[in-house]
């Protein structure tokens, strides 16, 4: 499968599932009120810390080393045998400090974090080993399993007077269901643990640990860091805010993912050239949709937190505009992380991850003290900002890159004069309903769109990537 057809496939997955799981978020974050949404969001962060130890970076390990061509088997058999010890470990942990947890999370929930974390850590690590296979797009089908299951089950439960606990449930569901569908699907059985795998994963994951730290601590220390210092109506908004935001980066993620099986092969074979031209090609899709996003939301965030959500996450507005001009910057770091990762460098990648991730740390303490849910915003903005811009400089040490400088800046002119459309639009209306909100967003849009195919050169690049993937 070429890699436009892989971005598309996980493309597709990916857009259904924050289909799905913002109308689920939305259906939750209505009925449970911004403090119980906030707990369940405690719950999913405190998880995400907890995986980082189970994982170690062995997931993306196992995706690396089955590309390569190693015995997938004996991979696959090997790293979940590695896995058992810290979920022991955990295990133990968490009989003494369960009361602790319960409230932190404000809920009676620690007993079900080991649950969750081996759910968790099955899942992921077949979907990598589906990954590993050179079948990226297959993972999009047990993904949105995953979400439907999530939100299916979840909003049964919660209707049912469940509550928070029924969200937690949902998960459990959704993993459950994510793993079973990429175990049947997937080639590659479990084998017996050797040494020879171990120290081969280990090379790799030492590094790709601190990505995957890295991965876990973007999502989710925001919400670490405000549960502690501020309420956990205060988390929930912030949440809400972020998943928004997430959707806007969908096209990215999925270019992302589907790029380092195939960097992976070239840098093998010594073809840097096309690795370099695969890169730079990414680019444009990966921002074309995040550039307009930020323009849309300066004029709208407050109304989208109103009217979707409900008046108690509008405290949240200003975050989701900074939130949408990070993932301008993450989207492009997300391209190129991966791409260091494809070209055998996690040392490089590693590097950058352990300086954005303390910047982002001193910076979430020394703001929060003095402007709030607004400042954790501000500084995972200025982590991204510049993880970006040294993972360019790193890749571009190693493959040749070109960025397409005059495409992309006729994306910000685009976005530019679309925001001054949708801003003298809204001067006149009174944005009070869905579906004057998705007109506004709709026409946006489409004027969007329009100034872009204007542009020759954009114009033709992605109607090849568009040919490419229809063909």
């Amino acid at each position: 499968m070429s890699i436009e057809k892989a971005s598309v496939k996980v493309f597709s997955s990916s857009t259904f599932n924050t289909v799905v799981g913002f109308l689920g978020i939305t259906f939750f974050a209505r009925e449970l009120g911004a403090s119980q949404i906030g707990v369940f969001f405690l719950f999913e962060a405190l998880l995400g810390m907890l995986a980082i130890i189970t994982d170690f970076g062995l997931a993306g390990a196992v995706e690396k080393r089955i590309s390569e061509g190693m015995p997938g088997d004996e991979i696959l058999g090997t790293a979940l045998a590695v896995k058992l010890v810290p979920v022991a470990v955990i295990a133990a942990v968490l009989v003494f400090v369960s009361d602790l947890v319960n409230g932190y999370l404000g809920a009676e929930l620690a007993g079900l974090l080991l649950v969750g974390l081996v759910l968790r850590e099955l899942a992921e690590t077949q979907q990598m080993v589906l990954s590993g296979e050179l079948r990226v797009g297959e993972t999009a089908i047990p993904d949105a399993a995953r979400q439907v299951a999530w939100v299916g089950v979840g909003a049964l439960l919660v209707v049912r007077g469940y509550g928070v606990i029924g969200l937690v449930y949902g998960l459990f569901v959704g993993w459950t269901v994510m793993f079973l569908w990429s175990w049947h699907r997937s080639e590659t059985t479990i084998g017996r643990p050797t040494r020879r795998a171990w120290r081969s994963l280990f090379d790799f994951s030492k590094y790709h640990v601190i990505s995957k730290v890295q991965g876990y601590f973007y999502s989710w220390v925001d919400v670490v860091i405000i549960g502690l210092f501020l309420s956990q109506a205060a988390v929930g908004a912030y949440e809400v805010a972020w998943r928004i935001t997430e959707a806007i980066v969908l096209l990215s993620n999925a270019v992302a993912l589907a790029v380092l099986p195939k960097i992976s092969e070239w840098h093998t074979g010594g073809r840097t050239d096309r690795v370099g031209k695969l890169v730079s090609n990414a680019i444009v899709p990966s921002v074309v949709f995040v550039i307009p996003a930020l323009g849309g939301l300066l004029v709208l965030s407050t109304d989208v937190l109103a009217v979707v959500f409900g008046p108690e996450y509008v405290i949240a507005s200003l975050v989701l505009v900074i939130l949408a001009g990070e993932k301008i910057f993450q989207a492009l770091y997300r391209l190129f992380h991966r791409s260091l990762h494809g070209i055998n460098r996690p040392d490089l990648a590693a590097r950058t991850v352990v300086l954005t991730l303390l910047t982002n740390v001193v910076l979430n303490l020394a703001l929060i003290q003095l402007y709030g849910i607004e400042g954790i915003a501000v500084a995972t903005t200025v982590s991204f900002v510049l993880g970006t811009v040294l993972h360019w400089r790193d890749l571009a040490a190693s493959v040749p890159l070109r960025f397409p400088t005059r495409e992309v800046g006729w994306c910000l002119i685009s976005a530019a004069v679309m925001t001054l459309g949708v801003w003298t639009v809204r001067r006149s209306l009174q944005v009070d309903s869905m579906v004057v909100l998705v007109l506004l967003v709709a026409g946006g849009a489409l004027l969007y769109g329009a100034l872009i195919s204007t542009y020759g050169p954009l114009r033709r690049r992605l109607q090849q990537n568009i040919r490419a993937v229809l063909a």
